[in-house]
């Protein structure tokens, strides 16, 4: 089965652009789990999140997690911010690769669908398909490409990204784009929007190594794991500091990371979200 990476930017201690209610971190996350949703009940695939929480999360945990699960692609979800005038889509691959390569190919899937399903409709400027020497496309070992949904910056770009209606046109369209550039399969029966909320709407697995009062304790085990080879995530809620390796749509791929972690010699538990 086709295996895709979402990766909503930022997350955690590093909010990304804008401020509330268009903090950066959040709207990628919401826009993130609105493509995973669609793409999850409409064609056969598996998903796997870089994060599905407030987590703060590294690049480098970002593309070792994508490299070290073999995934087919690799997608990253941002909002721009600039001067109060500049609005609009744009997304990237990676500066150093062919127009022809296979990035190329499925980015340009993504975004005739974006133009011809949102931007008109929405009058969102379309800034352009280019290229960039970003982290998540230059260390991602698979075809990968970021997207920039708009500007958290601009007054009408708010507008836009406080609309639901927009949101689930957009990750309808991101999701149509993946789908044809990677070639999945459509489901018989299959959902004409995703969720109007972000709420998970499947169940995902996590795989934990550890839970800490202290975070000092937490980033240490994020040392040794790291050491080992695995990519981690920091996540904190009530007080307590959970070391993550990831989040999965299939329970396999789970279970498999589970047996990896633990003939490394750490404790580990998988539970469902």
């Amino acid at each position: 089965m086709v295996t895709v990476l979402l990766d909503p930017g930022h997350g955690g201690t590093d909010g990304g652009a804008g401020t509330a209610p268009y903090l950066e971190k959040t709207r990628n996350l919401e826009v993130a789990l609105k493509v995973r949703d669609y793409l999850l009940s409409t064609f056969v695939v598996n998903i796997i999140m870089t994060r599905t929480t407030d987590a703060t999360v590294s690049l480098s945990a970002r593309t070792n997690l994508a490299n070290q699960q073999h995934v087919d692609y690799f997608l990253s979800l941002h909002h721009n911010s600039g001067t109060p005038s500049a609005r609009g889509y744009e997304d990237f691959t990676y500066i150093n690769i062919s127009d022809t390569s296979t990035s190329d190919r499925i980015r340009n899937a993504i975004h005739t669908e974006v133009v011809n399903r949102v931007l008109g409709k929405y009058g969102l400027p379309n800034r352009g398909k280019k290229k960039a020497n970003f982290h998540v496309v230059r260390e991602s070992n698979m075809p990968s490409a970021l997207l920039e949904i708009g500007f958290v910056s601009n007054t009408s770009d708010q507008r836009l990204i406080a609309n639901p209606a927009f949101y689930n046109d957009m990750a309808v369209a991101i999701g149509e784009g993946v789908a044809k550039g990677l070639g999945l399969v459509r489901k018989k029966s299959t959902a004409a929007t995703p969720s109007p909320t972000p709420s998970p709407s499947k169940t995902f697995y996590r795989v934990q190594v550890g839970a800490y009062k202290e975070r000092t304790n937490a980033t240490a085990m994020q040392t040794r794991l790291k050491s080992a080879g695995f990519p981690t995530v920091l996540s904190s809620s009530n007080g307590i500091y959970r070391v993550q390796i990831g989040a999965y749509g299939d329970k396999d791929n789970a279970t498999a990371m589970e047996r990896r972690l633990r003939s490394a010699g750490f404790p580990v538990f998988v539970y469902q979200v």
